[in-house]
C-alpha cells in the first residue's frame, strides 16, 4: 500500500526470502508506489493524492479499484507465463489502499494460493458512513454494493485469505 520501496529497503525481509529460496516480485499498482502522482497534480481541496488517477479511471469507464486489480491480475499473468515460475504457488502480501484489489484479483484467479492483507476497508459502508476520509478513492466502485461487500470476498476466499 506505501509502494514496493519499503519492502526493498528492509533487508530482514528480503533476507528471510532469500533464506526460504522465495522468488519474491515486488510491483507497485496504478496510482501507488512510483506510479503514483507527484502532489503538485493533485489539489489538496480534492481530499486525495489519488483524486487525479481516481478521476482518469473514471474518464476510461473504470475505478481506480479495478484498475489495480487489472494489475495483479497481469502479474499473475506473468508468474503463470513464465516457465521458471508457473505452477510455483503464489502467495500475495497487499497492505492498505492495494487490499481491494488483491481481494477481488484472488476471488477471480485460483492461481493466488494465500493472500495475506494488512490494514484493510473492513467494508464498504465505511466508505458511506465517513465520505470525507482521504483514501476512499482507493475503494469506491459505483454501484458495488449491489453485488457485493468486502466481508463476502473474504468469505468466498475462506482459508486463502490471512488477515492481519
Amino acid at each position: 500500500g506505501d509502494g514496493k520501496h519499503r519492502i526493498a529497503d528492509s533487508t530482514f525481509l528480503l533476507k528471510k526470502y532469500l533464506h526460504e529460496q522465495s522468488i519474491v516480485l515486488l510491483a507497485d499498482v496504478s496510482g501507488i508506489g512510483e506510479m503514483k502522482d507527484p502532489a503538485v497534480h493533485n489539489d489538496p481541496k480534492y481530499l486525495s493524492d489519488e483524486y487525479r488517477n481516481a478521476m482518469m479511471a473514471i474518464h476510461i469507464g473504470q475505478s481506480l479499484p479495478s484498475m489495480r486489480t487489472a494489475d495483479v491480475l497481469t502479474l499473475i499473468s506473468f508468474i503463470n507465463d513464465n516457465p521458471a515460475t508457473a505452477g510455483l504457488p503464489i502467495h500475495v502480501y497487499a497492505s492498505g489502499s492495494t487490499t481491494l484489489p488483491a481481494l477481488q484479483a484472488a476471488a477471480v484467479n485460483q492461481h493466488i494460493d494465500k493472500l495475506f492483507t494488512y490494514r484493510s476497508l473492513q467494508s464498504f459502508y465505511d466508505v458511506i458512513d465517513q465520505p470525507l476520509d482521504r483514501k476512499y478513492y482507493s475503494y469506491i466502485i459505483p454501484g458495488i454494493l449491489k453485488y457485493y461487500d468486502i466481508p463476502d470476498l473474504e468469505k468466498f476466499l475462506g482459508a486463502r485469505l490471512i488477515r492481519n
